[in-house]
């Protein structure tokens, strides 16, 4: 078997209306289906591009699949690995959200993770952190941001294993405010449970995992 990218079978949504997503992404679902491809085959093509969907959008998407094809996208197992992955991002992340108390963690992650089941937005989040914590704007958006890429990379990191994937291939902005050392990191594939290992720092690393780091990762399976 050789690897493909799921980016091979889908379509692309970015900067399109939320109308002409839905619309967009349902219709090349059908033909992936009309293709033959296996259920599995089907979660690998859907559970790769929930990310760029609003929460009702992902509801509407999710009742036409269960109506259509008989299965549901385990959103409630979504909904749970969120809860996971923030409170341990924000227990874990010192240098960002700074010498919190036990209380105050805890309301960090109610923030956040109710940012995801309501597809706040970054700057929506950055005002209830600074509001409710006295932070600076920078240090505010700072926390929102990394917190928001860091549960997005991870989240798509267990669906994509619970399809089978277990590399994936480092994509970064291209942009002038990516980190030089990430840029050197462009196009070289890693595995999904280790990351990429940095000598110069002693340390592995997964895209999204620096403060305000806004790399991402392509996701490679077996075909």
């Amino acid at each position: 078997m050789k690897n493909q990218s799921i980016e091979d079978a889908t379509p692309k949504l970015e900067g399109l209306s939320a109308n002409e997503r839905i619309k967009r992404l349902y219709s090349a679902f059908r033909k992936a289906c009309a293709s033959r491809f296996n259920r599995m085959r089907i979660k690998k093509f859907v559970l790769k591009y929930m990310k760029h969907l609003h929460r009702w959008e992902r509801d509407r998407f999710g009742k036409n699949i269960k109506t259509d094809f008989g299965f549901e996208l385990d959103d409630e197992e979504l909904k749970a690995n969120a809860k996971k992955i923030i409170t341990t991002n924000v227990n874990a992340n010192v240098e960002l959200v700074g010498g919190m108390l036990e209380a105050q963690r805890e309301k960090m992650i109610q923030i956040l993770y109710r940012g995801y089941l309501e597809s706040q937005s970054e700057r929506y989040l950055s005002k209830q952190i600074q509001s409710e914590f006295r932070k600076s704007r920078r240090q505010a958006a700072a926390i929102a941001r990394t917190e928001s890429n860091k549960m997005t990379n991870r989240l798509n990191d267990l669906n994509a294993k619970k399809v089978g994937a277990t590399k994936g291939i480092w994509r970064g902005t291209g942009d002038n405010r990516e980190r030089k050392e990430h840029r050197k990191l462009e196009g070289k594939v890693f595995e999904l449970d280790k990351g990429i290992y940095i000598k110069s720092e002693g340390r592995w690393l997964k895209p999204g995992e620096d403060i305000n780091c806004r790399c991402w990762t392509e996701y490679l399976i077996e075909v």
